[in-house]
């Protein structure tokens, strides 16, 4: 519905005043404030004309100059007529108004204070003030063309990793590598004659050996002291290349930590004689500390490359054989200090396979290798202590003797309390006879013992002692020094087979001797060591003091050669070089 209005000017300059018609440069004609415009008062039509000229400023126009008209963004539309008016034509909630005006003449100043809520409030110079509310907005204009690009911004960080692509085609197949052998498997084996290799090996015989069907090292019934095996090397084989040795062990019995094979291996080829690869034995311990490991029979799988690395980790460090050549290895059950497995084994097979170049997967397994057995912690063998026992009695005088300085407590056997005893710092043994005779008698000998001494470090010990007599001389009275295995310590005539010293008690009382005795205890674990005196009168007995057993120092025998000439060792005739010398004739000493 389109319905024509004539106005006044008085709603169009509300209007633009409002500013849903308000163009740039547009004079409102018809808004001056001349007398008697339309009829209205001074006050409105200064009101009229403020609207109008601060619209057109608000839009950057100026309100003393007049125009043509210009399309409104509001809605509205402003029409030059060319004969002094214009036509202004609004469509608002769906009418349409126009309105015809005249131009008007160049009004006061205005300002306009945006209240923050929707609306504005107009002041003019003439005091007149209008709050209006804003206008709609007008429909989006059109796109503005392309700016110039502006500088490249900086790298951004890096995106998460995306998904891998899929395979690409298989490529050609490489050329053939080296063809490796994969297995020789020997299941025969040899030994010597059931004598000690170390034996024969010393008289010069020489050894025949002989084909065996019990391969079997360590502590066996039908235990053999050496067996040994062969193997060719193929002719396919690639020298350099790893070749392992896979033993193949049946084992049963107690097990130790120090369970050592020692090995030895020689080769050769066409016309040459056979050679040693070790000129000493390498030593193999076998890994027996694992969960599940059984005495009652398990197998064993021990892998020793042969010629790489070594020795040690990686293999045996053998240099590399030749195609064709043959192989041998002689394995033997370690026995020296430290070992302590008693399990008997039987070697079932012997795998050897060759391995690419460089393969890091090449190593010693289920075992560990060296040529030097204390490498191995586990049959390391701790230095013996100087001394096992020494004891100067130097503390209160007492009816019990105690425990020695450096050793145990010492074991009493005496018919009264006081009859062993430290007394002025020695061990005093004295009558067997108490003051007042039980009926029958009973013979107690005074005793005094250090039992469980551990020698099994030691081959031979020296016992040093002081000693004198009191009181009485008879010539029946006696100090035994003795020793033995060690076995349940009890008093009387237990068995001392080990005698080392008798010392005839009827010397001049109070005059000390000094005594030292070395004494073999090769092949021994514990003994026990006892002082016992055998006298007949209650007042006749001995001292004892500096009691020391100990690792000898070196003695030293006369030993005749091409002349006479002292030799040091453990067991010897003479403390010292000195008085070996004196007594041996010409002193030639060896280098």
């Amino acid at each position: 519905m389109k319905r024509t209005r004539t106005f006044k000017g008085g709603l169009i300059c509300s209007l633009l005043a409002a500013g849903l018609m308000s163009m740039p440069g547009l004079a409102i004609i018809g808004c001056d404030a001349g007398a008697g415009f339309l009829g209205m008062q001074d006050w409105g039509r200064d009101l009229l004309f403020g609207f109008g000229s601060l619209a057109i400023a608000l839009l950057g126009g100026q309100g003393d100059q007049g125009g043509t008209g210009q399309p409104l963004p509001a809605g509205c539309t402003v029409e030059d007529n060319g004969d002094g008016t214009v036509t202004i034509t609004c469509l608002q909630n769906g009418e349409t108004t126009t309105a015809t005006i005249e131009n008007g003449t160049p009004g006061s100043s205005c300002t306009v204070v945006d209240n923050g809520d929707g609306t504005k409030t107009i002041s003019c110079d003439d005091g007149t003030s209008v709050t209006v509310s804003d206008g709609e907005q007008g429909p989006q204009g059109p796109t503005g063309p392309q700016g110039p690009t502006g500088p490249q911004g900086p790298v951004g960080p890096e995106g998460p990793e995306g998904p891998s692509g899929s395979a690409g085609p298989q490529g050609p197949e490489g050329p053939a590598g080296p063809t490796l052998f994969n297995s020789v498997y020997i299941d025969e084996f040899f030994t010597i004659p059931a004598k000690s290799y170390e034996e024969l090996n010393a008289k010069g015989v020489v050894l025949q050996p002989e084909r065996t069907l019990d391969p079997y090292l360590g502590n066996c019934e039908l235990a053999k002291p050496v067996v040994a095996y062969d193997a060719p090397v193929p002719q396919r084989y690639t020298p350099g290349n790893p070749i392992t040795m896979r033993l193949y062990i049946w084992r049963e019995g107690p097990i130790g930590d120090c369970a050592v094979l020692e090995l030895m291996a020689a080769h050769a080829g066409h016309g040459e004689s056979p050679q040693l690869y070790n000129n000493d034995p390498l030593y193999i311990r076998l890994d027996l500390d694992f969960p599940g490991a059984l005495e009652d029979g398990m197998l064993l799988v021990v892998d020793l490359p042969l010629n790489n690395g070594g020795p040690g980790a990686d293999g045996l460090g053998f240099p590399s054989p030749n195609p064709g050549e043959l192989l041998a290895f002689e394995l033997a059950m370690y026995n020296g200090p430290g070992a302590d497995d008693d399990g008997c084994y039987t070697m079932i097979g012997v795998d050897f396979f060759e391995s690419a170049a460089g393969d890091t997967s090449v190593a010693v397994a289920n075992a560990e290798v060296s040529d030097d057995v204390n490498d191995f912690e586990a049959c390391q063998v701790p230095e013996p202590e100087q001394c096992l026992l020494i004891d100067t009695f130097s503390r209160p005088d007492s009816d019990t003797v105690g425990y020695a300085e450096t050793g145990g407590e010492w074991f009493e056997c005496n018919a009264e309390a006081d009859d062993v005893a430290t007394t002025n710092g020695w061990l005093r043994l004295r009558d067997d006879e108490p003051d007042v005779q039980p009926v029958p008698p009973v013979e107690i000998e005074a005793e005094a013992i250090q039992s469980g001494i551990d020698v099994s470090l030691y081959d031979t010990l020296e016992l040093r002692y002081t000693w004198n007599s009191f009181e009485g001389k008879t010539d029946n009275d006696e100090l035994y020094v003795e020793w033995r295995e060690c076995a349940v310590v009890a008093c009387g005539q237990a068995p001392y087979p080990h005698l080392l010293a008798t010392h005839d008690l009827d010397a001049i009382p109070g005059v000390s001797f000094d005594e030292s005795f070395t004494f073999d205890v090769s092949g021994v674990d514990c003994i026990d060591l006892r002082f016992r005196t055998v006298v007949s009168q209650h007042t006749e007995g001995t001292l004892v003091d500096n009691i020391e057993l100990c690792k000898p120092e070196t003695q030293w025998t006369c030993t005749e050669g091409d002349g006479y000439f002292c030799t040091p060792g453990d067991l010897g005739d003479y403390g010292s070089l000195a008085d070996c010398e004196n007594e041996c004739g010409v002193p030639l000493i060896p280098d």
